[in-house]
C-alpha cells in the first residue's frame, strides 16, 4: 500500500499537479488510447516493481549524494522529483533547470541526482525519486544513513608518572585504572585490548573502565582502545605503553670463565629482574698504597655486564669487583667479588705398577679462579692424551684420572697433569715404574719368609718370658750342689785392716729347693793388735725369719 501511496504521488507529480498547478500534460494523457492508460498506470499496482533498497552512508556535517537509479542519459523528462517518507523535498521541471526545495541544502542536478549538503541527524531516512518520461513514471528507493566516529578516542591510565611519546611507567604491586572512551553516531562498539592478542573488556556505552590490582611485570606492555562504529564499522585505535618498574632480586652475582683463548677470561656481572635495566659497574679493588689505575673501569645499564681481560693484566690474587645501582628507586645493593688464583695441581709423584696390570694416576685441582683446564701428557712437548683402549681418563670433580690398561715397559717414565687457566699454567710431574712379573715373585717370596721368621722369633720370645723361673732356676741345676757346700773366701792384703773370711756351712730348704747361707767373718790384723788388745769381732749373717737358720 505505500508503494502504492508512492506511485499515486509520481502519478499526480507526472500530470502536472505539484506545488498546486496541473500541467498541460494532464490534457495529453486524457487524449492517449486506453491500452496505453493500462501500461501507465501499471507502476500505480507496483506490477513493475523490483528494486531494492539501496543504502547511502553520509557523514555528519558532510555532504552526500543519492543517485535516481532509474534515470537514463538521452532521455526526454518532464521532471523530477525526491521524496523522503513521503514527503517531497525537492523537485526539478526540467524545462527551468529549476530547482524546488524548502531546505537550500538540497539540490537535484542535470542527471536527477539529489545532493545534500551540511548533513545532520534529520536527515537520515527512506529517500526516493520519481522521474516522469513522455509516457510513464520510474521510482527509486535509497536508504541514507547518517554516521559519525569514532571521533575523539582517549584512554588514560592512572595513577601514572608520564615518559615521553605517550608511555607511562608504574612501580610494581600498585594499582591501576584504564579508562577508554570515544564518540560515535548511531552507535559503537568499545574494546580494551592487551598486546594486540587479549581483549581485557568491551563496551557499547561511550567509556568504559578496567582495573588492574597488584600491578607485575606481566602487565607490561602495549594496551589499545578500540572504538568501532556498528553501522559504518569504522574502526579508531588509541594505544598507550604501560611500564611496569620493579627492582632486581637480591644481589648481583660475579661469574668468572676461561674465553675462548686460553689466555682470556670472561667476566660476568648479573642482575636480572629489574626494569628499567640496573647500572653495572667492574672495576679492580687496589690498595691504599698502590698509585696504579685499575686494569678495568667499565659501567653500563644492562642485566648482565660482560668484560674481557687478557693474560698480561692478571695476576694469582688479584680481586675484581661489580658494584650494582637501581636508579628509580636509589636502590644499591652489597656488590660482588672475584679474586683470581693461579691452579695447583696435587698428587703422588711417585707410582710403581707391574707390568700387565692396570695403573691409574691421579691428579686434584681444586683450588683455581677461574676453574682450571686439566689434562694429561706423556711429555711437556707432547700432544694431550686422548681416552682410547688403553688410556681411560676420568673426572669427578676436581680429581682427574689416567688409567693405563695393560702396562708395559713402554709406559714406564714421567708423566704430566698440566693445569691451565688465564692466570698462568702448572703442571704436576709423576714417574710411573713397571716392575716385571718375575722380579715380582721373588719379592713376594722373600716378603712371606721374612714375616714367617719374624713370627717364629715371637713365639719363641714369648715362651721363654712365660718359662723363665724353670730356664735359670731349674731342677736339674740344682741337684749338681745338693751334695756339697759353698765356701767363699774373702782374703784382704796385709795393707787392709780387715780380713773378711766367709766359711757357707749352712744348707736350708725353702719351697722345696736347698739354699745356702754365708757366715761372715772379721779379723783385725796385726798392726791393730800392737795398738791395742782388742777382742775379736765376729758378724755373722743371720737369716731373716722367712729362713731360719739349721746348723749341724
Amino acid at each position: 500500500m505505500k508503494q502504492i501511496g508512492r506511485n499515486i504521488t509520481g502519478l499526480l507529480s507526472c500530470i502536472g499537479f505539484v506545488n498546486g498547478k496541473t500541467s498541460v500534460q494532464f490534457g495529453v494523457m486524457t487524449r492517449l488510447p486506453k491500452v496505453v492508460l493500462i501500461f501507465m498506470f501499471l507502476p500505480l499496482t507496483g506490477a513493475s516493481d523490483g528494486q531494492t533498497t539501496e543504502k547511502v552512508l553520509g557523514t555528519l556535517g558532510g555532504t552526500v549524494t543519492l543517485p535516481c537509479v532509474g534515470s537514463a542519459e538521452n532521455q526526454t523528462l518532464f521532471s523530477t522529483s525526491w521524496f523522503k517518507e513521503g514527503k517531497i523535498v525537492a523537485s526539478r521541471n526540467q524545462s527551468s533547470y529549476i530547482t524546488m526545495a524548502e531546505d537550500k541544502r538540497f539540490s537535484i542536478s542535470d542527471r536527477q541526482h539529489l545532493t545534500i549538503t551540511g548533513l545532520n541527524e534529520t536527515d537520515q531516512g527512506l529517500y526516493y525519486c520519481n522521474t516522469s518520461r513522455q509516457y510513464f513514471t520510474v521510482l527509486e528507493d535509497i536508504q541514507l544513513l547518517i554516521v559519525s566516529g569514532p571521533v575523539e578516542v582517549v584512554m588514560d591510565i592512572g595513577p601514572t608518572t608520564a615518559l615521553t611519546n605517550d608511555t607511562f611507567f608504574v612501580n610494581s604491586g600498585s594499582n591501576v585504572t584504564i579508562r577508554c572512551s570515544s564518540n560515535s553516531f548511531p552507535s559503537q562498539n568499545l574494546s580494551l585490548i592487551f598486546e594486540d592478542v587479549k581483549t581485557l573488556t568491551s563496551s557499547p556505552d561511550s567509556s568504559l573502565e578496567f582495573h588492574l590490582h597488584n600491578i607485575q611485570p606481566t602487565n607490561q606492555g602495549l594496551y589499545h582502545c578500540v572504538a568501532r562504529n556498528l553501522v559504518s564499522n569504522v574502526t579508531v585505535t588509541n594505544k598507550t605503553q604501560l611500564f611496569v618498574y620493579r627492582a632486581p632480586d637480591g644481589h648481583p652475582k660475579c661469574y668468572s670463565k676461561t674465553g675462548n683463548d686460553s689466555t682470556e677470561l670472561l667476566l660476568d656481572c648479573s642482575w636480572p629482574g629489574g626494569y628499567p635495566a640496573p647500572m653495572l659497574h667492574w672495576t679492580e679493588v687496589l690498595g691504599d698504597q698502590t698509585t696504579n689505575k685499575p686494569v678495568l673501569n667499565v659501567s653500563k645499564n644492562t642485566d648482565t655486564l660482560e668484560e674481557v681481560l687478557n693474560r698480561t693484566l692478571l695476576y694469582d690474587g688479584q680481586t675484581l669487583i661489580c658494584y650494582n645501582y637501581y636508579q628509580p628507586l636509589d636502590l644499591k645493593t652489597d656488590p660482588c667479588s672475584i679474586t683470581l688464583r693461579s691452579p695447583y695441581p696435587e698428587g703422588d709423584p711417585l707410582v710403581t705398577a707391574v707390568e700387565g696390570d692396570n695403573i691409574t694416576l691421579s691428579c686434584e685441582e681444586a683450588k683455581s679462579v677461574p676453574e682450571a683446564k686439566t689434562t694429561w701428557r706423556r711429555t711437556l712437548k707432547e700432544d694431550v692424551i686422548l681416552p682410547s683402549s688403553r688410556h681411560i681418563i676420568s673426572k669427578a670433580g676436581p680429581m682427574l684420572r689416567l688409567t693405563i690398561v695393560n702396562v708395559t715397559q713402554q709406559d714406564e717414565g714421567a708423566y704430566f697433569c698440566r693445569s691451565e687457566n688465564p692466570i698462568q699454567d702448572i703442571e704436576l710431574e709423576i714417574i710411573l715404574t713397571v716392575k716385571s712379573s718375575a722380579r715380582n715373585t721373588g719379592g713376594i717370596i722373600g716378603a712371606f719368609l721374612a714375616f714367617l721368621i719374624f713370627g717364629a722369633g715371637i713365639v719363641i720370645g714369648l715362651s721363654a718370658y712365660r718359662h723363665r723361673d724353670r730356664i735359670c732356676l731349674g731342677n736339674a741345676f740344682i741337684r749338681m750342689g745338693d751334695d756339697r757346700t759353698d765356701v767363699l773366701n774373702l782374703v784382704e792384703s796385709e795393707d787392709e785392716n780387715e780380713e773378711v773370711i766367709a766359711d757357707t756351712t749352712i744348707t736350708t730348704v725353702e719351697n722345696g729347693h736347698p739354699s745356702s747361707l754365708v757366715q761372715v767373718h772379721c779379723f783385725l790384723s796385726s798392726d791393730n793388735e800392737d795398738q791395742g788388745s782388742t777382742p775379736t769381732e765376729e758378724k755373722d749373717i743371720i737369716p731373716s725369719p722367712e729362713h731360719p737358720e739349721f746348723t749341724d
